[in-house]
């Protein structure tokens, strides 16, 4: 396959995992009837089939794929937990006040996430997320809160970009070339 044809079929494949993945969590991401924990499982397939992919689709060797991976994962990691993208990826429970109260899809509300799992910017954001819905709060407070989220997205930004670093020194050009239309790497 040349290489034109794989990154087209590759950035098909990024730009479409949102989509599936949403379809999943829509669905109840149960299939076969595993529970609440069904979801989670097909979350970890899906992502062990985009890892799966992404290794075909970068030619990596199973030797390269034990150096490769661990610092592909830590990229993905870091690019969730620093709220890169929309709304910036910030507001838990998601986007403005989803976390609160009901949908405008007639359903309940997401759960809350567990605060010990949130990143330091997912919670510095819910942080500053509750000082902006309350209408009485302090100008100060909210400037704390606006400072202290800005400070911990640019921590979280200069882990990420020390992790890309990281992998570029490992990869071949073409690879690089590859993680960077996947938009692992900038």
């Amino acid at each position: 396959m040349d290489f034109r044809k794989t990154v087209a079929i590759l950035a098909l494949a990024f730009a479409l995992a949102p989509a599936v993945a949403s379809a999943q969590r829509n669905s109840g991401g149960n299939q076969g009837g595993a529970g609440a924990g069904g979801g989670r499982a097909n979350r970890g397939n899906f992502q062990q089939i985009q890892m799966d992919r992404l290794k075909a689709s970068l030619e990596a060797t199973d030797d390269e794929w034990k150096v490769l991976e661990p610092k592909i994962q830590r990229v993905q990691e870091l690019q969730r937990s620093s709220g890169r993208g929309a709304f910036g990826g910030g507001f838990a429970g998601g986007g403005r006040g989803g976390r609160r109260g009901g949908g405008g899809n007639g359903g309940a509300a997401a759960p809350a996430p567990d605060p010990a799992t949130l990143s330091p910017v997912q919670q510095a954001a819910r942080e500053l997320q509750d000082v902006i819905a309350n209408k009485d709060a302090k100008v100060e407070d909210v400037k704390a809160k606006l400072v202290a989220y800005r400070e911990a997205r640019i921590k979280a930004l200069a882990d990420l970009t020390k992790a890309q670093d990281d992998l570029r020194e490992v990869l071949t050009p073409r690879q690089e070339a590859v993680l960077v239309m996947s938009g692992t790497l900038n």
